[in-house]
């Protein structure tokens, strides 16, 4: 999915706070895992964050002329649950 320039900008310094921070890195993966848990307050940012992104792709498939619903997308992490590690 296309990103805004401001997600862009996100994902690249928290790119950065994880190679450089040690304790960034950890708290990160600690919340990944807490997310995949099933952790409500981890699923409430993770939900305000998702909701974010959709006005954003929304916005950017509307300009493309592509049509695209909700219930058309589906998250990374639901994928979890189907694949075989």
């Amino acid at each position: 999915m296309p990103r805004s320039p401001t997600s862009r900008a996100s994902t690249a310094d928290a790119k950065q706070c994880f190679d450089a921070d040690a304790a960034f890195a950890n708290r990160a993966r600690d919340y990944v895992v807490r997310l995949q848990s099933g952790d409500a307050h981890c699923r409430a940012c993770g939900s305000a964050s998702s909701t974010s992104r959709w006005r954003t792709a929304r916005e950017i498939y509307r300009k493309l002329n592509v049509t695209l619903r909700h219930a058309d997308i589906k998250a990374e992490s639901a994928t979890t649950t189907t694949c075989r590690w």
